[in-house]
């Protein structure tokens, strides 16, 4: 007859199973802080004949507690003769340099090393502690700060090389069968302090809910169960609409076709779950999309990698160019050795060899009326040219390339040669400024061609 301590084991084993989140030969990497839910995980593991590694991360930040808490995982593993690897972590000074709340440093440290750990052991999976109360929590948790589907859905058993085997049994459960075994854990002493939001929804607000309900906990995981299959559905539509709404070219850019996503049931939604990954917010795809209603060309918008701009009737998303801004300097010397730089030829020559040619991948400059050293660089904001037969009128560069019909995503790559003045000589490939064209009086000319 099965005891009922028993049970809550098999209900582990029976969860990795219709999970499929191992097979009985796989080497598992098995993440222990020493409190009850990952002591359980490990006990559970090794009694069952699984192949472990046991895993412990000392973060450091809770003085003497954190060092009790290595000498009990090492005491732990010494008695189930189970392999140990552990770390040490300055995690403070990491969150301080990379801006991190402490809780978001102490994860990427950890998964970042577990996975070095499951690499050096040939593991196949890396096995953390997260139980029911942990997806109760967090689903409720990603309502109050604002969620989409996929934060509805709770954790997930497997997400990469990372699973979890408890996550069919709840808390209780984990701590019933440790009392009975009289299996020895530590307790975090921060899991009873409501200065972590988490521990405010576990010890206050999840009480509260079952104090209305105490089904409450069941519920929300069978609510998960349903918004799982919902997500599944969501998922296989916005994979059908990106046939017709996304077009994906050379180099990691994407065009958007306006008229296919306005014709969708969401076209918000939908574009943030295409533009998302490439680091755009929810509120910039509802922008964009607001942005076609009122016929808004030449928007930009920008994530940290990405850049998205708004021309006829398409999203043109592409990585972001370096900054391209930086200047390439030619000296006096450059031009009268005929060097390239810039992407450009520079040479010089006598006024009476200057033969114009019509196209505009060719200018000259009279080499009297030039400041050297010549700078090469993309335009910028503010940038000003006299063109040639405007009788010295100034006129924006932004200006010269709206009338000459340049795409708002080829905008950013066009370049300019400035003199040492700043003075703008020519627009590449479109104008060139008539305070230094050639004049009967022009002896020695300057010839810059597009190469």
């Amino acid at each position: 007859m099965i005891t009922r301590m028993d049970s809550i084991v098999k209900k582990v084993l029976s969860f990795i199973k219709s999970e499929g989140l191992f097979s009985p030969g796989s080497r598992i990497i098995v993440a222990v802080s020493g409190g009850a839910d990952s002591v359980m995980l490990l006990r559970v593991l090794v009694s069952s004949g699984f192949d472990c590694v046991a895993a412990h991360c000392n973060f450091h930040l809770r003085g003497d507690e954190s060092d009790r808490d290595q000498s009990f995982v090492e005491s732990l593993c010494a008695e189930l003769s189970v392999p140990l690897e552990i770390v040490h972590f300055q995690t403070e000074k990491y969150a301080a340099q990379h801006k991190l709340s402490i809780e978001m440093a102490a994860r990427e440290l950890r998964y970042g090393w577990f996975e070095q750990i499951r690499v050096k052991h040939g593991a196949d999976v890396i096995a953390v502690a997260h139980h029911a109360d942990d997806v109760v929590e967090t689903f409720l948790m990603n309502i109050v700060r604002g969620t989409g589907i996929h934060g509805l859905t709770g954790i997930k058993p497997v997400a990469g090389r990372i699973v979890r085997p408890l996550l069919g049994i709840y808390r209780s459960e984990i701590e019933e069968h440790m009392k009975k075994n009289s299996y020895h854990y530590v307790t975090d002493s921060t899991n009873l302090q409501q200065d972590y939001l988490r521990n405010k929804f576990r010890l206050s607000v999840i009480p509260l809910l079952q104090s209305v309900n105490p089904a409450a906990k069941a519920n929300v995981l069978s609510d998960i169960g349903h918004l799982r299959d919902v997500e599944a559905i969501y998922n296989a539509r916005v994979s059908q609409l990106r046939q017709t709404v996304v077009n994906e070219g050379a180099d990691g850019e994407l065009r958007v076709v306006v008229r296919e996503l306005l014709a969708t049931e969401a076209p918000s939604t939908l574009l943030f779950e295409y533009l998302s990954p490439l680091g755009f917010t929810a509120t910039q795809c509802s922008d964009m999309v607001e942005s076609t209603k009122n016929a808004n060309v030449g928007r930009v918008w920008q994530s940290q990698s990405h850049t998205s701009y708004l021309d006829r009737g398409v999203f043109t998303v592409k990585p972001s160019r370096e900054d391209d801004s930086s200047e390439v300097i030619v000296t006096e010397e450059d031009v009268r050795g005929g060097k390239k730089a810039g992407g450009l030829s520079f040479a010089i020559m006598p006024s009476a060899e200057v033969r114009f040619s019509k196209g505009n991948t060719v200018a000259y400059a009279d080499f009297d009326k030039v400041a050297f050293p010549l700078v090469v660089r993309t335009w910028r904001a503010g940038d000003v040219i006299c063109p040639l037969g405007m009788n010295g009128r100034a006129k924006k560069v932004s200006d010269v390339l709206i009338d000459s019909k340049i795409s708002i995503s080829e905008k950013s790559a066009v370049k300019v040669v400035a003199d040492a003045t700043g003075k703008i000589m020519w627009v590449v490939g479109l104008r060139s400024d008539e305070r230094f064209s050639l004049t009967e009086k022009t002896s020695a000319a300057i010839k810059i061609s597009a190469s």
